[in-house]
């Protein structure tokens, strides 16, 4: 053996094996507890900070609601209701320095102070477990976005029955304990919320992104009764599709039952009644799904949907063709400039 080129430690001897495996180990335990070091550290400066700004806003606080706009020798100072019904107001002032201190833009800075003395004030219990290091910082004071419009007495009842379960409850639970709260304790609110929510309904169906891929991403905002009447309708259709032999997921099924169900409707002549006597006064009749393709004269590989003039594969087009209860009409127009 030429000693001069053999290695002093053979690393593919077991014993050498065990000796990098224990190494290897030993680090990554090492490496795991000082994350965990450096994430007590994290934690526990959070609450020292939410907890030395709630002190701040209290050394700020503008007692009287009659004061709320005092003169300064930099101007006007306004006492802003940063947080929900019955918390202290705080010189805007003062928050713009901590904004300025906190590297946040005055917006954010404000909403930032009003989530800690919402939390401080209207929300105690809560406020309490945070201290202690029973419920992280950032989940708390999200819970008071929610929480700031409610009057005192739906505050302290969100309290009450949220801080003991706050570590482990969803944002679900917190957004349906919020409304509890609002309908018991403010029903007019609750009521003017309802209305302003269904103002919000929509369909876009997506039509005017469509790819290559032919797929348009349909979104919705429906009244409750009916999105149940289209749910049962898609399920009870895409359950059928499975039992005749379509073997796609069911997802792709749900999918395929909306666009039957539509087109099964542009068959049908709607009829219009009188409202005040009631007779038929007119018939808007069923239409007809008509397809604009554009053709390059150079390529027929490759259409051009009509609405977005975006590239549509020949395969798709042919699959559209081949929808049951539907009648399409195709119109390819030679495009010269291949575009």
């Amino acid at each position: 053996m030429d000693l001069g080129t053999a290695p002093l430690f053979d690393l593919t001897a077991p014993a050498a094996v065990e000796a990098v495996g224990s190494v290897a180990v030993t680090r990554s335990q090492e490496l795991l507890a000082s994350i965990q070091q450096r994430r007590t550290v994290i934690t526990d400066q959070e609450i020292a900070t939410v907890r030395e700004i709630a002190e701040w806003a209290g050394e700020h606080v503008v007692a009287d609601e009659a004061d709320a706009s005092t003169l300064t020798e930099r101007g006007l100072d306004t006492g802003l209701p940063l947080a929900g019904p019955g918390a202290p107001l705080v010189s805007d002032f003062a928050v713009m320095e901590l904004s300025a201190l906190l590297g946040q833009s005055l917006d954010s800075g404000r909403n930032y102070v009003g989530q800690v003395i919402e939390l401080a004030h209207r929300l105690p219990r809560l406020w309490a477990r945070v201290l202690d290091g029973e419920v992280p910082v950032w989940k708390a004071l999200r819970v008071t976005d929610s929480t700031r419009l409610l009057p005192a007495e739906a505050a302290v009842f969100v309290d009450r029955h949220l801080a003991p379960y706050a570590h482990g409850c969803t944002w679900t639970q917190v957004d349906r304990l919020v409304e509890e709260a609002l309908v018991r304790f403010d029903p007019e609110a609750a009521e003017e919320r309802r209305r302003e929510a269904q103002d919000h309904r929509h369909v876009d169906t997506g039509v005017d992104n469509v790819g290559y891929d032919g797929i348009a991403h349909v979104d919705a905002v429906l009244d409750v009764a009916d999105a149940l009447d289209l749910e049962q309708a898609l399920a009870r259709r895409a359950k059928l599709y499975g039992q005749l032999g379509d073997d796609d997921s069911l997802d792709v099924r749900r999918a395929k039952a909306l666009g039957e169900i539509a087109r099964e409707d542009l068959m049908l002549d709607l009829e219009v009644a009188d409202p005040d006597t009631g007779e038929i006064a007119r018939t808007v009749p069923g239409r007809k799904t008509e397809l604009v393709v554009h053709l390059s004269a150079t390529d027929q590989t490759v259409g051009r949907f009509g609405n977005t003039r975006t590239p549509i594969s020949v395969e798709q087009i042919k699959q559209w063709l081949g929808l049951a209860h539907t009648s399409v009409i195709v119109r390819p127009m030679i495009d010269l400039a291949g575009s």
